[in-house]
C-alpha cells in the first residue's frame, strides 16, 4: 500500500517459479522480478535479460573495491586478490573391515582420519577427479598398535610413498594434487 501522497513503483514481475522474464517484455535497463523465486532481472543494452540480484544468495559481504557477483557452482577466476579464504574439514570414517578410506572431496577439502589400531588401511584417491583438484589429508595415527596406510594410484617423490609415523597418535599431513591422468602426493610428518 502506497503511503498518502505518494505514487507506487511497480516492475515487471511474475508469481510463477524459475519463469525468466522475455527481453522483449522488458526496455534496456528495466527490472524484472520473480516474486516466488525471489529473483531481479534486467535487461542489459545488448538485449540480454541478466540475473541482477538472488534472494538466495544474501550471505555475503564486501569491502574495498571490486564488484560483487553471485558465483555459479563451477566458476572460473582469473587473478584475484584473496585476503583469506577456509577450507571445509570433513572427518573421514575408517571401515573396520579390511580398513578401507574412501577420499571424497566433494563436501570438503581438509580431510581427517584416524587409523584403526592395529588394522592397516588403504585409501582409495577420490573418483572422476579434474585436473588441478588438491586436498589435504590430516591422518592421525592410532593410539596404540601401529598401523600403516596406503594409498592407492598415487605418484610420490623418488616413486617411494612415505612410511606413516609409527608413534602413539603422531599426525602426518598428506598432500594430493591431481594433474593430467595422475594423483601426486606428498608428504609432512611426526607432528606431536
Amino acid at each position: 500500500m502506497a503511503a498518502t501522497g505518494f505514487t507506487p513503483i511497480s516492475l515487471y514481475y511474475s508469481t510463477t517459479a524459475a519463469t525468466l522474464p522475455l527481453a522483449g517484455s522488458l526496455v534496456a535497463g528495466e527490472l524484472a522480478l520473480n516474486t516466488n523465486d525471489g529473483k531481479l532481472y534486467f535487461k542489459n543494452s545488448s538485449g540480454v535479460v541478466t540475473l541482477l540480484a538472488s534472494s538466495t544468495l544474501n550471505n555475503y559481504t564486501t569491502s574495498g573495491t571490486g564488484t560483487v557477483l553471485a558465483l555459479a557452482t563451477s566458476p572460473t577466476i582469473t587473478t584475484p586478490t584473496i585476503s583469506g579464504y577456509v577450507e571445509s574439514v570433513v572427518a573421514i570414517t575408517l571401515t573396520s573391515a579390511g580398513a578401507v578410506g574412501t577420499l571424497v572431496i566433494t563436501a570438503g577439502t581438509v580431510l581427517t582420519a584416524t587409523l584403526t589400531a592395529g588394522v592397516p588401511c588403504t585409501f582409495a584417491m577420490p573418483t572422476s577427479p579434474t585436473a588441478g583438484q588438491s586436498f589435504i589429508l590430516r591422518l592421525t595415527q592410532a593410539a596404540t598398535s601401529m598401523t600403516t596406510a596406503t594409498f592407492t594410484g598415487v605418484k610420490w617423490p623418488g616413486g617411494t610413498a612415505p612410511t606413516i609415523t609409527a608413534t602413539a597418535s603422531a599426525v602426518d599431513i598428506i598432500s594430493f594434487v591431481y594433474i593430467g591422468t595422475s594423483w601426486y602426493g606428498n608428504a609432512a610428518q611426526a607432528f606431536a
